[in-house]
């Protein structure tokens, strides 16, 4: 009766495709936090009357984040199934479309204690790429597993590569930290399964920890492209940033990657226009406040053509992103295809899922009412935003819509070079010739140039620096508690103080809050849902 009234009671949060395996249990402390108290004490009790853990591993949760982060809903994921004993670890059956995860693997996934959650992330996403890049091994049943035999792994260790470098990636994606526990994951699944380290019908410990070392130092290169990419759209270098998730793109293919860099291509396109165009600000999941600077050698309908292709591709990998759709739809608008981009108003109108998505498309709304010298009906239509969302970021943008109608402000000069002040953690902007970079050089197909990138690991602070022809970019990012910008701000620090004491600054909106970006002090705030700082730093354009 008790797991009865649990399940009527946490229903909404199972994942419809996995196997239900009794008391639903949460698998972060974000989860815990946001849990309303009442259910919360509820779940505290159910656990103590059933002898069960208060908060254990939940593949089903974990399963549904991952699933979440790829962004392919056109899927029909395979279930989960698990069974006892111990057999190959975690199993993809083709013919069943059904993932089968060992009782004893989860045991070696306890092993780990608090990371328990990161380590059976990482085996699930193995797992799900063989699903989902379609490996089916005819040797072992139409299937993949994680234990293949020797032969059956030689023969197909490409497959196997990819989904360590893609199951790693999406976990991070995810918010799991699972890169740095792969090769101690292989050490226990080896010890729990009685594996030697040199066994005939199996691939070697050291060989699987080889091939695991090196998917480690590629998913740390693409995870860090990918950050630098996001800071770049912050600050306005959008063809950067779109060379970058295209680079990206040749190693893992997902939604988010698709959908960043057809909405990078669109921010480069709007500074291109010139004019009415670049004056207001799209609601894209980044800001378009800033113009382009010089070097964009990429012909504005070639890049909205190649946004609205990514966009596009983006929509067939998952049909219910709204934020897709919406940059899809300021894609159209700029391309001169306004009706396109009403018909798709008109259909993601009654598809709203919240107020933030609601006031979106009223911003956009008047932003095409705008251009067509329809000044009450722009007007109506950022004032109802205001109205609809108190979110900051619609606030701010609808707001600055409404100066830009009324005349009342114009472009922001580009900023000039000046040495930032900020040190964090040791570290500034001004002197690094001595430091041992890591790097990766990439083409940028809009800019007709090399990049390269470097980046520098501390404890307290990470710095990159992105060196083009034209110009090099360095970030100085931290995330650590307690470090703080010379005026006192840092991790925990709310909106308010920020925006009064830089005013000048301009938000930059993404999928888990916002950026602050402050040209005059080259500062970079990233805020969460609940308007706090979770991360902050300093760049420098030289």
């Amino acid at each position: 009766m008790l797991f009865a009234f649990w399940e009527a009671l946490n229903s909404s949060c199972f994942n419809p495709h996995a196997v239900s395996t009794g008391l639903s249990t949460l698998d972060s402390h974000h989860e815990i936090k946001n849990m309303p108290s009442l259910k919360l004490v509820l779940y505290l009790i159910l656990s103590l009357a059933c002898g069960l853990p208060a908060f254990a591993l939940s593949p089903e949760r974990i399963y549904l984040r991952l699933q979440q982060a790829i962004g392919d809903e056109e899927r029909v994921w395979p279930e989960l199934q698990l069974r006892t004993g111990a057999s190959s670890v975690l199993a993809y059956n083709r013919q069943k479309n059904v993932i089968f995860i060992d009782e004893l693997a989860l045991k070696v996934c306890r092993s780990f204690g608090p990371a328990e959650n990161d380590a059976l992330a990482f085996l699930l996403a193995h797992e799900m790429t063989h699903f989902y890049q379609q490996h089916h091994w005819k040797e072992i049943g139409f299937g993949s597993s994680f234990l293949a035999d020797h032969a059956t792994y030689s023969q197909h260790i490409m497959d196997e590569k990819e989904a360590d470098l893609f199951g790693a990636f999406v976990t991070h994606l995810a918010g799991y930290r699972s890169v740095s526990l792969i090769p101690e994951i292989f050490d226990r699944v080896y010890a729990a399964y009685g594996l030697a380290q040199d066994l005939a019908n199996y691939p070697s410990l050291p060989e699987r920890k080889q091939v695991a070392n090196e998917v480690c130092r590629k998913v740390n290169e693409l995870t860090h492209l990918f950050e630098t990419a996001n800071y770049l759209m912050a600050i306005g270098e959008s063809l950067q940033a779109a060379a970058t998730y295209e680079y990206i793109m040749q190693f893992v293919k997902f939604k988010s990657l698709y959908k960043n860099a057809g909405t990078a291509l669109v921010a480069a396109a709007i500074r291109e226009s010139g004019g009415q165009q670049a004056r207001f600000v799209y609601p894209l999941e980044f800001d378009l406040d800033l113009p382009l600077r010089s070097g964009a050698l990429a012909e504005r309908e070639k890049l909205l053509q190649r946004a609205v292709a990514l966009l596009s591709e983006a929509t067939h990998k998952d049909t219910y992103d709204h934020g897709t759709f919406i940059n899809l739809a300021c894609a159209y608008e700029l391309n001169g295809q306004a009706a396109a981009a009403k018909e798709l108003l008109l259909a993601l109108k009654p598809l709203a899922a919240n107020a933030h998505q609601q006031a979106e498309l009223e911003i956009l709304r008047g932003i095409i009412a705008a251009r067509e010298n329809k000044r009450e009906l722009a007007e109506e239509a950022f004032q109802q935003a205001v109205r609809i969302s108190p979110e900051i970021s619609i606030q701010e943008m609808a707001s600055r819509n409404l100066q830009i109608l009324h005349g009342q402000t114009s472009l922001p000069k580009p900023s000039t070079f000046h040495a930032s002040r900020e040190r964090i953690g040791g570290l500034d902007l001004q002197y690094q010739n001595e430091l041992d970079f890591e790097g990766v050089t990439i083409n940028n197909p809009y800019t007709m140039e090399e990049i390269h990138f470097g980046w520098y690991r501390k404890a307290t602070a990470e710095l990159t620096h992105i060196s083009g022809y034209y110009r090099t970019i360095a970030f100085l990012m931290t995330d650590k508690p307690g470090l703080k910008t010379s005026h006192g701000f840092g991790l925990g620090t709310s909106f308010s103080p920020i925006k009064q004491h830089f005013p000048d600054g301009r938000i930059v909106h993404h999928h888990r809050g916002y950026f602050w970006m402050v040209p005059s002090e080259k500062l970079l705030f990233n805020f969460n849902h609940s308007d706090k700082i979770v991360f902050w730093g300093t760049y420098e354009i030289y």
